[in-house]
């Protein structure tokens, strides 16, 4: 049992489960069954300064069987003769570090000359081991139950993404050694220096390509106690002293950060509208309600069963499963050792998913508009005017899905964090193991059965 349960706590051992469970699965659905897969493979041949053009949605086959469920994949569509898209080196886009694994893959392919289907495997075989190493590293910071993490990093979304050219293999990655770096800070570290610092901003810059909404992650630090502060530039330095003594212009200089924002966020037409939001309270509630009415099933379903093109659909049965044994890792494991995670940090945590899910939501009002209601003009038109539209219809928003809250999961877990004796440890351990074998062995059956036989 011993081995067993040093197996199971080994965080190298986990990722290298996750790498191989990904890739398989990457490999068991077929090129362009994730949402937008062909997209996001035009961009990374743009990124990488070719002039390709991304519609080619049914190039090299494949992707009409996504609007069909009476099909199945035909292993003769990998035509080994196919070199795909010629892939002509220009100068690189800085947003290219948003697909990065993947367009390594790409760039292998294309240098040797290798079949498209073989280019589009290593792309995927490197997005799965990128998304693995970092769950690594998250797990190695992470200071609390391992258990709901784990989970997190395992659900069948995460697997059918982290094996794609999706660019949410880069934005669950960061967010994941994010959470756990910071919580790590406040957790074992004696001082926040300079470096975490560096490495935190970092890590937003490389969020921020991909999902701009996302650095509000960054906003976490502030559960780093003060007195931990010790940042050096130079001879200038920020502690808990000198905090303490200049909070008056610090509050002054995140106004003036806030002001700065609004402006920039303002001349942004697709995210302005949270603008108008903002001076509608009562647009926001209505709008809030009437999507969450809308779509509150969907968001968790896409999460464990509504997988490729939003088209495969696995059992209830499985999804209350998934969510039963999250429910039951974060409630029942305590944390044997004192923890620094006080209630005020819990609000703190609390609030900050209750508004970041807000505005995730809102931040597709946008896309919503011009695209199920066809209003094209929406995005061009002044903040009141959107304020009035926003008060005269009364519309759910469309178009978010269960992934999208993958980064906010890990820090719900966080509001159960408690301290205690875990008399039944070894009975966690043995249901961790049966938990995974269930859930891979299910979703591998709903995939094999849906595509190949």
């Amino acid at each position: 049992m011993k081995d067993i349960k040093k197996f199971l706590n080994n965080n190298l051992i986990f990722a290298i489960i996750v790498f191989l469970v990904c890739f398989i699965f990457s490999v068991l659905i077929p090129y362009y069954q994730v949402p937008d897969e062909f997209k996001h493979i035009g961009f990374i041949y743009q990124e990488l300064g070719s002039d390709i053009d991304i519609s080619y949605e049914s190039y090299a086959g494949g992707k009409d069987i996504a609007l069909d469920l009476n099909k199945k994949f035909d292993i003769k569509n990998y035509d080994l003769k196919d070199k795909g898209p010629k892939l002509t080196l220009g100068t690189p886009k800085i947003t290219m570090l948003g697909h990065l694994p993947q367009a390594v893959g790409i760039l292998i392919g294309n240098v040797f000359k290798l079949p498209y289907v073989i280019t589009i495997i290593l792309g995927e075989m490197f997005a799965a081991l990128f998304y693995a190493f970092f769950v690594y590293k998250a797990l190695k910071y992470y200071p609390y139950n391992k258990l709901p993490f784990k989970l997190i990093m395992l659900l069948p979304i995460c697997i059918q993404q982290a094996g794609s050219f999706s660019y949410d293999v880069m934005l669950f990655s960061l967010s994941y050694l994010l959470i756990a770096y910071i919580l790590h800070i406040k957790e074992k570290k004696n001082e926040f220096e300079t470096k975490d610092a560096i490495y935190i901003l970092l890590m937003l810059m490389g969020i921020a390509l991909v999902k701009i909404p996302y650095i509000l992650l960054g906003t976490l630090i502030f559960l780093i106690p003060l007195k931990k502060y010790d940042l050096k530039i130079g001879k200038f330095v920020i502690n808990e002293d000198v905090i303490k003594k200049n909070k008056i212009f610090i509050i002054i200089a995140f106004i003036i950060i806030f002001i700065l924002g609004i402006l920039v966020v303002k001349r942004i037409g697709e995210y302005n509208v949270l603008l108008a939001f903002l001076l509608n309270p009562i647009g926001l509630i209505k709008t809030i309600f009437f999507t969450l009415k809308e779509h509150v099933f969907g968001y968790v379903y896409t999460l464990v069963g509504n997988l490729a093109w939003l088209n495969i659909k696995t059992s209830y049965i499985y999804g209350i499963f998934i969510f039963l044994t999250y429910f039951i890792f974060m409630t029942c494991v305590k944390e044997e050792k004192k923890v620094n995670l006080s209630k005020r940090d819990k609000i703190f945590i609390f609030i900050f998913i209750l508004i970041f899910f807000i505005i995730i939501q809102l931040a597709l009002y946008d896309w919503t508009v011009r695209n199920v209601y066809d209003f094209k003009e929406f995005s061009g038109i002044g903040i009141l005017d959107k304020v009035k539209y926003i008060s005269e219809h009364n519309i759910g928003v469309s178009g978010v899905q269960g992934r999208y809250f993958i980064p906010l999961l890990p820090l719900f877990s966080l509001l159960f964090v408690r301290t205690g004796k875990n008399k039944n440890i070894k009975i966690f351990k043995i249901y961790e193991i049966v938990y995974y074998i269930i859930l891979v062995g299910y979703l591998a059956y709903v995939i094999i059965n849906r595509f190949w036989i």
